[in-house]
């Protein structure tokens, strides 16, 4: 039986290690939406797609879809967003907490580039873009309420229509403790939702 081979573009959110040397790696790609995928001795030091499934790498990726499991025969890393940010610890935490929040409400494949491409730019915006804490806190809180608009969590909302769009806009970071209440308040409904 042949089987078709795939070649996208993903960011690597997260894994867990199988066996000695082998792995599961959580994608989150542009054409599959979130895979997870069999990486064959990728823990061995002489391993070629060690370094493009590295956690947080952007890279490209070469899958087939086996009998019962993705398995990845290529990658090669585009950006190493660890290597870059590993420096500062804030934009690290906020790196994990997202990549987390998406291996768990995202349900298997399902396209969505739209939301890849938010999360592509605001990966984009946290390597570009320096932040003071209360900025990042805010940049959190927006990106998390655009996906949750994206995945239909979060309807649609006058007041908070600024903030939907694709584009990272630093001006939308600044807005009142009203304001910021009531885009908690539909992250935490948006959250417990998503758990039913």
């Amino acid at each position: 039986m042949a089987y078709r081979l795939y070649h996208t573009e993903g960011f690597v959110l997260g894994g867990r290690n199988v066996g000695e040397a082998h792995r599961m790696v959580s994608l989150f790609t542009r054409e599959l939406g979130l895979v997870r995928a069999h990486a064959k001795s990728v823990r061995e030091e002489r391993s070629k797609l060690r370094f493009g499934l590295q956690t947080f790498a952007l890279t490209n990726v070469s899958l087939i879809r086996g009998k019962d499991m993705w398995r990845i025969t290529g990658a090669s890393v585009r950006e190493d967003t660890y290597r870059v940010l590993k420096n500062d610890k804030r934009k690290i935490r906020l790196l994990s907490k997202i990549s987390s929040l998406l291996s768990h409400v995202l349900y298997g494949e399902e396209q969505s580039e739209e939301l890849y491409e938010l999360f592509r730019i605001s990966i984009e915006a946290l390597v570009s873009e320096e932040f003071s804490d209360k900025e990042l806190s805010s940049f959190e809180e927006i990106l998390v309420l655009r996906v949750f608009h994206l995945l239909g969590y979060v309807g649609e909302d006058e007041e908070l229509s600024p903030f939907f769009g694709r584009a990272f806009r630093r001006e939308n970071m600044e807005y009142s403790e009203a304001t910021k209440r009531k885009i908690i308040r539909h992250i935490n409904e948006a959250l417990a939702a998503s758990k039913t």
